[in-house]
């Protein structure tokens, strides 16, 4: 990585802390590849709103409004990571859900559940999804929930 031997050459590279370098090397490697996140949920203004948020963290971020359009989108993005609406239109959330995981090209993409509550924490569970997130929707929660989903 010739952006990292050159940080490592650098004379004033050795008069920085121990965190400050790790923060250098870490951001050197964070800003390599950008998590894909594709946002899936039926009301224009929820995904916009999850979408700038998102984007403002420094993620690739698409939005789908419907079952159909995410199922497309997911073989032409290729998301890390999927937050998923239960209430998507034309096909449930859930259903989506078991048609991602019965595909073993999309089997490893990661998921959140949106817009549900614990009680239905459970079967998103079953069926493959790492994580939820309820309603109403807490954004600062979301993104913490995203950027632990991505690390695991």
């Amino acid at each position: 990585m010739e952006k990292l031997d050159d940080l490592l050459v650098n004379p004033g590279f050795n008069k920085l802390s121990t965190y400050e370098q790790d923060v250098l090397i870490g951001g050197l490697f964070r800003s390599a590849k950008k998590a894909k996140v594709l946002v899936v949920d039926p009301l224009p203004e929820s995904a916009e709103l999850c979408w700038r948020v998102l984007n403002e963290k420094g993620y690739e971020t698409w939005c789908a409004c419907d079952a159909r359009s995410a199922l497309a989108a997911v073989k032409e993005v290729r998301p890390d990571l999927i937050l998923l609406g239960v209430a998507a239109t034309q096909l449930d959330g859930f259903a989506v859900l078991r048609e991602l995981r019965a595909d073993l090209k999309t089997t490893a993409i990661k998921v959140i559940m949106t817009g549900i509550t614990t009680m239905y924490w459970e079967e998103a569970r079953r069926n493959g999804a790492q994580d939820f997130v309820g309603v109403p929707l807490d954004l600062k929660l979301m993104c913490e929930k995203v950027a632990r989903v991505l690390r695991s």
